[in-house]
């Protein structure tokens, strides 16, 4: 990632609780503007629900790039949460896709990400 000019800050490779991995991840993205993060867990709904538990996260469980395209654009997602059950070339394409995909900036979506 970091030849596209992006900076893995750890890569922490442990069994953990949902809850505490999702925190570490959660207080990095609100302490460092415009960062954004990556969670995964075996369907990518548990760790979007111990993400979504602090203010500031907007975390999106992604199937396809399509999801994570729509997710940032439109609801200014800064979690992507991803499931087990994407090989990982699939994994890459939809991390790929959120990364390079623009904040939401238009009127319509920033009022809405207000009211998330």
């Amino acid at each position: 990632m970091n030849r596209k000019g992006f900076t893995l800050i750890e890569l922490i490779i442990v069994i953990v609780l949902i809850g505490s991995l999702g925190t570490v991840v959660t207080i990095n993205v609100l302490k460092n503007d415009n960062s954004l993060g990556i969670l995964i867990c075996g369907t990518g709904i548990g760790i979007s629900i111990a993400a979504h538990k602090v203010k500031g996260i907007r975390a999106a469980r992604c199937v396809d790039v399509n999801d994570a395209f729509y997710s940032k654009l439109h609801n200014g997602a800064n979690i992507l949460c991803l499931g087990m059950e994407n090989s990982l070339s699939k994994m890459f394409e939809i991390i790929d896709t959120f990364i390079n995909t623009k904040n939401a900036d238009e009127e319509k979506h920033l009022r809405r990400i207000e009211k998330i």
